[in-house]
């Protein structure tokens, strides 16, 4: 999502016509931004499909996280209630995630070029080390709504070499497949201000101080941080 937003913000700077979309907003329902149409799910709505298919996975696969199914059923309400505004726009190119599969049920203007970002692949997390076991089953489901927005895409773009391996080895896709990595708003990331955690956490100015992107995110290498910090204290000694 981060990704996106940087993209949509330098597309503006550009001068081009651009407006942002949000189908599973969890902040808020509305704005006052001219370029942004956000919509968010009910929670109510959320937490019934999330609490029937861990029920449903539960029973045909214990032990395993199953969530993607489920992800792809949000996603596609959340993404169709957008379909009015997008008929309003009439967009020329439309940019939208794998994730959830909102593909399905985004709609555009017939000559309308369909471009789908390849970042997420729910078939890359079964047999993922460090992480809880998932489900094939519920992968292979995910990727099956997939390939049915891929009946609808012109152009697939992966935001690394490695993103691109794991798509082609999951999709066949006759279209062309880029690999492009993200765009970063500089300008933006040199608006925010620093800060220095250190005083909040009672060290001195003088402590080290490391950066590890993500590094809460388990699925992004928080079972790595123990080691890192093992090598790290061992070199400081």
């Amino acid at each position: 999502a981060s990704a996106h937003y940087h993209l949509f913000r330098v597309l503006k700077r550009r001068g081009l016509r651009v407006r942002g979309f949000t189908y599973f907003d969890d902040a808020c329902a509305r704005t006052s931004e001219p370029d942004e149409v956000r919509v968010t799910m009910p929670h109510a709505v959320v937490r019934a499909i999330r609490r029937l298919n861990a029920a449903f996975f539960r029973t045909i696969a214990p032990g395993k996280a199953a969530y993607q199914t489920a992800d792809v059923v949000i996603r596609a309400l959340g993404a169709m209630r957008l379909n009015r505004a997008l008929a309003a726009f009439a967009p020329d190119v439309m940019v939208f995630p794998d994730h959830g599969s909102p593909g399905i049920t985004l709609n555009a203007r017939a000559n309308c070029r369909r471009i789908m970002i390849a970042h997420h692949n729910p078939g890359r997390f079964v047999g993922l080390p460090h992480v809880p076991p998932h489900s094939p089953l519920d992968a292979r489901l995910a990727l099956a709504f997939e390939a049915r927005a891929l009946n609808r895409v012109d152009t697939v773009i992966c935001p690394s070499r490695y993103m691109e391996r794991v798509f082609r080895e999951d999709h066949r896709f006759e279209v062309p497949v880029e690999a492009i990595p993200n765009l970063l708003d500089t300008e933006f990331l040199d608006e925010i201000r620093p800060e220095d955690p250190r005083p909040a956490m009672g060290l001195g100015p003088q402590a080290p101080l490391v950066y590890i992107p993500s590094g809460g995110n388990a699925y992004k290498g928080a079972g790595f941080v123990p080691e890192i910090v093992q090598r790290l204290a061992a070199r400081a000694d």
